[in-house]
């Protein structure tokens, strides 16, 4: 999905590219609970999947670099053991790194969870709880997510785009809501996506 342009490919995710072909024998190879994007690897593009209880981390040139249970991913995830977190994420964001320690925010229902990947969890709790911005979100955004996404800042700001049905919203850590409602309407590239989309069998 080009934001400005729209879809750049719409099919199979073992068809996406040459190392996602490496997941045709895992349960990834047709659904994915959430998803998100990781630090480069030696310059290659990494994503970590997640699906039920099971993640599986990707290195676009390399393939599979690891695919167990979510709470087996590190030494600190083993903290999420217990709690919902453990399993079926609903969404997904890398935040900016905190002293050099990879962070990672987990949504699930209406609570979410952030991970220091070297500390451990940092806040677990409500969405609406979290703090800043994050209170003043509509009910329809108080949880569910199908997605999220973290975007580049604005003006030093952080930003994530929540997805809902055909719905989205996108907050600035620091200035609150900067746009609420279709899909279809936060930007032409959307426009086009939601267009193609409702063209195509598979997804009615």
């Amino acid at each position: 999905m080009n934001w400005d342009a729209g879809i750049r490919y719409l099919g199979e995710i073992i068809e996406y590219r040459k190392q996602w072909r490496s997941l045709r024998r895992s349960s990834f190879a047709r659904d994915v609970g959430a998803a998100v994007q990781l630090a480069d690897e030696g310059g290659s593009w990494r994503t970590l999947l997640f699906q039920g209880d099971q993640c599986l981390v990707l290195n676009w040139d390399g393939g599979v670099r690891f695919h167990g249970k979510i709470i087996e991913l590190g030494a600190q995830w083993r903290g999420l053991q217990g709690t919902p977190f453990a399993q079926d994420i609903d969404a997904a964001v890398q935040l900016p790194d905190e002293g050099g320690s990879w962070r990672t925010m987990l949504f699930q229902g209406n609570r979410c969870l952030v991970l220091n990947w070297d500390a451990g969890i940092r806040y677990q709790g409500r969405i609406t709880d979290f703090g800043g911005q994050w209170r003043n979100l509509p009910p329809s955004f108080f949880g569910n997510y199908d997605e999220a996404v973290q975007v580049p800042d604005e003006d030093g700001s952080w930003r994530t785009l929540l997805l809902k049905g055909d719905e989205c919203l996108m907050l600035n850590w620091d200035a609150g809501i900067r746009y609420q409602g279709p899909v279809a309407e936060f930007g032409e590239g959307w426009r086009e996506a939601h267009r193609a989309l409702s063209r195509t069998p598979i997804f009615g």
